[in-house]
């Protein structure tokens, strides 16, 4: 034999070390009893708490926020409205301003577009008949003879006019201006209003929340002390139930407390046996039953011995009958055997014997031809 003495290999070594290893941690753990590994129940009840607690605030927040949203809509329909009517106020102004300060009559070339000059016109008067000339005629198309007095006239409506359009775009302005300042105004307001609301509603919820929460509470303490007092009522009345069924007649097992002085049942339901009459003319009835079905058995006893006599008799009678008509059946046979025998001995002396046909005979068939 040969001694060889190999090292041993270090892969093989750290596996087989690291193999040991684990399988010691493995009998660590389980005979650790302290340790318990598996879900965590109430880490996991406290998890769902935290969920539904989260999801209950979100569901609060977005109800604020749609309550929000919903103040700021009708904040913002009711300035719409507002805008409006304050535009529609300044149109029927400006309606209103044309009617009275801008008539077609005051318009610089109103004279030139009247329909209704000539209707208008006054007559020449004296003087102006006298300036006219020795034609003797008292005017001449295309002849203005007020034509100094209507240019000042229109120069002093020019100026009222640039005057009042000066006027009405300064108020105008004005009117711009405090628009803006009253739109800022009502903008600071409703931010104003809307985190004092929110403040509101934060502090509401709160004081809501712990209402809800001492509500509760307070609840469950009063259901659990009416469940309580409920829970003795209710023991004293099965405790009185129970005493009363076990002290009543109903409990007691004396047959005669369940009939009345008369002999008759007071309640079916309350039946505790037989009284001793009673039960003496069952036993008699019972005696007399059993007598009348001993008699009765007799007499079916009887009956069955004379129809099986009767069975026997008949089946005797059967078979001679059977025995006679086979031998009758028998002596038929040979008879009709004799019978036949006999004519056969006739008929044979009658025809003789049976002559035999050979070839011969039937090859003189058949030899002649057209």
């Amino acid at each position: 034999m040969f001694k060889i003495d190999l090292p041993p290999d270090p892969k093989e070594m750290a596996a087989i070390e690291s193999r040991r290893k684990r399988e010691s941690e493995r009998l660590a753990r389980i005979m650790n009893k302290a340790d318990n590994r598996g879900p965590d129940i109430e880490a996991l009840q406290q998890q769902i708490a935290e969920k539904a607690k989260i999801k209950e605030e979100e569901k609060q927040r977005d109800e604020a926020a749609a309550q929000h949203l919903n103040w700021q809509d009708r904040m913002l329909q009711m300035d719409d409205k507002r805008r409006q009517q304050q535009r529609k106020e300044k149109e029927m102004a400006d309606i209103e301003y044309r009617k009275q300060h801008q008539t077609p009559q005051s318009s610089s070339n109103y004279d030139l577009n009247d329909p209704h000059a000539l209707k208008t016109q006054k007559p020449l008067s004296s003087e102006d008949i006298d300036t006219l000339g020795p034609s003797s005629m008292q005017n001449f198309a295309g002849q203005d003879v007020d034509s100094e007095s209507r240019t000042e006239l229109q120069k002093l409506q020019r100026r009222e006019w640039l005057r009042n359009q000066t006027e009405e775009k300064e108020a105008e302005r004005r009117r711009q201006a405090e628009n803006e300042h009253e739109e800022q105004r009502v903008l600071a307001d409703q931010i104003k209003y809307t985190t004092l609301v929110e403040e509101q509603e934060k502090l509401a919820r709160q004081n809501a929340t712990l209402q809800v929460v001492e509500a509760n509470q307070e609840m469950f303490y009063k259901k659990e002390e009416t469940k309580n007092e409920e829970k003795l009522v209710d023991q004293k009345k099965d405790y009185d139930h129970i005493m009363t069924q076990y002290n009543s007649a109903m409990m007691s097992d004396d047959p005669a407390s369940a009939y009345t002085s008369d002999g008759r049942l007071i309640d079916p339901k309350g039946f505790k046996g037989f009284l001793p009459s009673q039960l003496e003319e069952i036993r008699t009835f019972q005696k007399s039953q059993a007598k009348e079905q001993e008699q009765r058995k007799q007499r079916e006893q009887q009956s069955e011995a004379e129809y099986e006599r009767q069975q026997n008799s008949m089946a005797k009678t059967l078979k001679i009958a059977e025995r006679e008509a086979v031998r009758q059946r028998r002596e038929l046979q040979r008879q009709v055997a004799m019978e036949n025998a006999r004519l056969a001995e006739q008929k044979k002396d009658v025809y003789g014997e049976k002559v035999a046909v050979s070839d011969s005979f039937f090859d003189q068939f058949g030899k002649s031809a057209r």
